[in-house]
């Protein structure tokens, strides 16, 4: 049985140009479209006009906390239905914790990651048509 498959709008968060580029060439891969904000300033504005249907949100902005603008979108009635995955070099069991439980985002994501975890962490909010990473 084929899986429907369905572009979505991902939005990353990072202000880290090399991250960015490899995140956005990832989801290109996966067949979704993304934009990238490097400005925490931005990125409610944003979300409220846009509607992303997934977030990648770095933990450690150079102005802001990931951690402060996931909670902010997880508040609103609005937005709190979109999918946060917080992306973070923080990834011992305490920072993980400590970053769901004051983010409230819906997963977690350590770097650097492979490709199939990027994949598998989205996964796992809109099931698409999986690659094959083995494939010769």
């Amino acid at each position: 049985m084929q899986q429907e498959f369905l572009i979505k709008n991902i939005l990353i968060v990072e202000d880290n140009p090399v991250n960015q580029k490899v995140m956005q060439r990832l989801i290109k891969i996966f067949g979704h479209n993304s934009e990238t904000l490097a400005d925490g300033n931005l990125v409610i504005d944003y979300v409220k006009a846009n509607k992303p249907d997934l977030i990648l949100m770095d933990v450690q902005l150079i102005e802001f906390s990931g951690v402060d603008l996931t909670r902010e979108i997880k508040d609103d009635e609005n937005l709190k239905s979109i999918p946060v995955i917080m992306v973070t070099a923080f990834a011992t069991v305490d920072d993980k914790e400590k970053i769901i439980t004051n983010s409230k985002c819906d997963d977690f994501l350590a770097k650097p990651f492979l490709p199939k975890e990027l994949e598998e962490k989205i996964l796992r909010f809109f099931p698409v048509n999986q690659i094959e990473w083995n494939k010769k």
